[in-house]
C-alpha cells in the first residue's frame, strides 16, 4: 500500500480527491506525506533503481519477468503499474496502464472523463493526435481537439488522466 501512497501523493490531482482516496484507508495527509518521502528515498536514479522498484513492490500483488514490473493497483481498479526496466539498472518507463479486459469509458465528450479514468494512449484513440504541452516526469501535458474542433488540455501523472480542461475554439 506503501507504493499507492507515494503515485498518489506525487500526482497533480485536485486535493480532494487525494483526501478522499487516503480516508478510505484511514490514513492522514501528514502520514501520507511520510509515507511518500520514505518511498521516494528509495526511488532515485541509479544503477540499482529498478531492483530497489523490485523490492517495494514485493509488498504487494505483483508480476514480474527479467525486464518488466506490473503492480496490480488497489487505489485504482481496472489499472496496474507497469515499470520497465532500462540498461544498468535503470527505469526506462513507469506507468499506468489499463488491466486486461478492462475497457475505457465510453464518452462523447472529453468534458465527460473524470480524473484517472484513462491513460494517454486512450485518451489519443478517442481524441488524438495529441500535442505535445508541458513535460516534467511524473507530469505530461497534451493538446487536443473534439471532433468539433474545440481545443482542451488535459494533464497526466504516471500517464493516468488528472484533469481536462476545454481551452476553446481552434482558428480555421
Amino acid at each position: 500500500m506503501e507504493f499507492e501512497i507515494y503515485l498518489l501523493m506525487t500526482m497533480t490531482c485536485d486535493d480532494a480527491l487525494k483526501e478522499a482516496k487516503l480516508s478510505g484507508i484511514d490514513v492522514s495527509v501528514d502520514r501520507a506525506t511520510a509515507i511518500s518521502a520514505a518511498v521516494s528515498t528509495q526511488t532515485g536514479i541509479g544503477p540499482s533503481q529498478f531492483e530497489n522498484m523490485r523490492n517495494i513492490m514485493r509488498s504487494g500483488s505483483f508480476t514480474e519477468d527479467e525486464r518488466t514490473l506490473s503492480y496490480r493497483l488497489n487505489f485504482w481498479p481496472g489499472f496496474s503499474f507497469l515499470i520497465a526496466a532500462a540498461e544498468g539498472g535503470l527505469i526506462a518507463d513507469a506507468k499506468f496502464v489499463r488491466t486486461p479486459g478492462g475497457h475505457r469509458p465510453h464518452i462523447t465528450s472529453p468534458e465527460e472523463l473524470a480524473p484517472w479514468s484513462v491513460t494517454i494512449n486512450e485518451l489519443a484513440e478517442m481524441f488524438g493526435p495529441l500535442r505535445d504541452g508541458d513535460h516534467w516526469p511524473p507530469y505530461e501535458e497534451y493538446l487536443f481537439e473534439d471532433h468539433h474542433g474545440t481545443l482542451y488540455g488535459a494533464g497526466f501523472s504516471w500517464g493516468l488522466m488528472q484533469d481536462i480542461e476545454k481551452i476553446g475554439h481552434t482558428s480555421p
